[in-house]
């Protein structure tokens, strides 16, 4: 694998409208049963509540197929929400993804001690991602009047 196809970069606002035109359905689900947003809304709010230096792109052979962050809503705490939405890209490189986004974790727990966010509890796939990072993953919570998430947890080990 030829490992300069894959970089991770500070995340720019012109990386916000490729990863939204592509993005996975699963994903879009998600949005949708969170905030009902669409795509470039999601991407928007998520880059502009993020300091510039906790937000990054995943760039697979120099195209945008990824963002995250750790959006730190209250900076007297030392607690951040974790955030990633991802390009139908990432089907295609699976293992990078996986390896990636475990070095991503490792280095972000430094730094912070207590992540805490929700996913879509009809969203299987990111539940078993998020368990194997090492999140606890909570019951099941009502959202609104059709949706359902599950809290998810990860402390300083």
């Amino acid at each position: 694998m030829n490992e300069r196809r894959y970089k991770i970069v500070k995340a720019q606002l012109e990386h916000i409208v490729p990863i939204a035109m592509d993005m996975r359905a699963e994903d879009i689900e998600e949005i949708r049963t969170i905030s009902n947003w669409g795509p470039t809304a999601a991407l928007t709010h998520s880059f502009n509540m993020t300091d510039p230096d906790k937000r990054f792109t995943g760039i697979i052979d120099n195209r945008p197929v990824c963002m995250f962050g750790f959006a730190c809503p209250n900076l007297l705490l030392d607690v951040a929400v974790p955030w990633l939405l991802t390009s139908n890209a990432i089907e295609k490189h699976k293992k990078a993804f996986m390896r990636y986004s475990r070095m991503v974790m490792q280095q972000a727990q430094k730094d912070i001690p207590f992540m805490v966010n929700y996913v879509d509890a009809k969203y299987e796939r990111a539940i078993k991602w998020l368990k194997w990072l090492g999140f606890t993953v909570g019951e099941l919570e009502q959202l609104g009047t059709d949706g359902f998430v599950r809290r998810i947890e990860l402390r300083r080990r």
